[in-house]
């Protein structure tokens, strides 16, 4: 029962909004669920200057470049992650979609588990195309023939084959369990990998598990050590 629904309010449209039982003070753009620090992570990657491709990086930077910050609120707290689901779609629904014509929010979906039903205009479509078709896929061909001629003569590369216990091995090093750590030294979050772990912050925390920095988003990282007498680390 951690799992909350976060709304974000642009602080440049005041007003009474009223969308069925859900009603703000300023105009709602985005819908979102999670837990722990999730609703902060769209602030961070836009300060980062990620997200160029989507609805809500547009608003969410006009309202940095005023000088502001989104209002952020958590509409609903201590839900289970399924009551956290209908309520995102329920209050996604109610709003309205801007992608749709059908209301202000800049949500992608329709809320719920996953994107299944996100829906692109015709534009989007073309654009992914063309991105497909182009300088990607000349760099692509280009790397390929520099991969191919350092593999000319060769005999260590030619017709190699990982074992199973190779695969096996390497499979594993993409799934290193990595632990996100006040700065007090209370372990706060374990995640499966580096991947899982840099989607929920919104930021990347190679530095600092290399030892080349010290703190990422705000938390100290560490690969999680797993000894017969288990000490996963020291204040």
């Amino acid at each position: 029962m951690d799992y909350y629904v976060y709304v974000y309010l642009d602080p440049l449209k005041p007003g009474n909004y009223k969308y069925g039982d859900f009603s703000f003070e300023f105009e709602p753009f985005y819908i979102g669920k999670g837990r722990n620090h999730r609703y902060r992570t769209h602030l961070l990657k836009v300060r980062r200057d990620n997200y160029k491709n989507l609805p809500k990086y547009h608003v969410i930077k006009k309202i940095l470049n005023m000088g502001l910050e989104p209002i952020i609120i958590k509409y609903k707290e201590d839900l289970s992650e399924k009551d956290s689901f209908l309520l995102e779609k329920n209050m996604i629904e109610s709003i309205g979609r801007k992608d749709i014509g059908k209301g202000p929010l800049r949500n992608l979906s329709n809320g719920g588990e996953g994107n299944g039903e996100r829906k692109f205009t015709d534009e989007h479509r073309m654009n992914l195309s063309l991105s497909r078709k182009g300088k990607n896929s000349d760099k692509q061909m280009e790397n390929l023939k520099k991969i191919h001629q350092r593999m000319i003569g060769n005999k260590r590369t030619l017709g190699f084959k990982f074992s199973d216990e190779s695969k096996k091995k390497l499979a594993e090093s993409h799934y290193k369990p990595v632990l996100q750590i006040s700065k007090d030294g209370e372990i706060l979050n374990e995640f499966r990998s580096i991947k899982d772990a840099e989607c929920y912050i919104g930021v990347s925390i190679k530095k600092v598990l290399s030892g080349k920095g010290k703190t990422a988003g705000g938390f100290i990282w560490r690969y999680k050590i797993i000894t017969n007498n288990v000490k996963i680390c020291s204040k």
